[in-house]
């Protein structure tokens, strides 16, 4: 079974200040192209440090460099 994992924080880095801060927001799906509208979502509402990985088998086998769809959704 495959399904990808979007983590995202409400706050930058440097405004993080107890550990419900460090800890990452979590969202699943096993729709990839679902996932890329997540991810656009969050960044048009404000979210930082987005990140989106692939597991299979509960292992993660890939984490997805989402700039290459953040460069593509600049230029539409």
């Amino acid at each position: 079974m495959s399904f990808f994992q979007i983590g995202y924080y409400r706050l930058p880095l440097e405004e993080r200040i107890d550990s419900q801060d460090h800890t990452p927001e979590l969202d699943f799906d096993t729709d990839f192209d679902k996932c890329l509208d997540r991810v656009q979502q969050l960044r048009a509402q404000g979210y930082y440090d987005i990140s989106l990985d692939e597991y299979k088998d509960g292992s993660c086998v890939e984490s997805i460099c989402i700039a290459w769809y953040v460069d593509e959704w600049g230029a539409a």
